[in-house]
């Protein structure tokens, strides 16, 4: 398997490994503004349908946090290692019920061992792709 170092140069990774703290925040205060403002329509006008504005509009936020969080288990989230951790952790991952420093663990074995023995998360993608019946049976459930 290729190395990103066969197939881009230092100069294109560094590049790619820069970190964009303002997108960053932006992203997180959008999240947030999000999530808070769902919280409030629903406050403000309980009802089933604000309920389900909000817990779909919540989700999306979630996965958004999400890839903030993965953005902090590399260390890109802010430049600071200091901020990267306690945002990451604080802000991230504990309000999606996860724990940035031990997905880093994980995730950066993933990156080390991609598609092999040794790779985490081998078993989330192994079994793809797969067939029409089996997608039918999924939905079913």
């Amino acid at each position: 398997m290729n190395k990103i170092r066969d197939l881009i140069s230092r100069e294109e990774l560094e590049e790619l490994r820069a970190v964009s703290p303002w997108r960053n925040i932006w992203a997180l205060v959008f999240d947030w503004a999000w999530i808070l403002g769902m919280m409030a329509l629903y406050i403000a006008h309980p009802s089933w349908w604000t309920f389900l504005l909000g817990w779909l509009v919540i989700s999306g936020r979630h996965l958004g946090l999400a890839i903030l969080q993965h953005e902090a288990a590399h260390n890109l989230l802010l430049p600071s290692k200091k901020w990267n951790d306690r945002i990451g952790q604080w802000l991230v991952a504990y309000p999606i019920l996860n724990n940035t420093l031990i997905y880093r663990t994980i995730h950066l074995q993933h990156h080390k061992y991609t598609w092999t023995d040794k790779d985490p998360d081998l078993g989330l993608a192994n079994k793809f792709p797969i067939t029409k019946a089996s997608l039918r049976r999924k939905i079913w459930r």
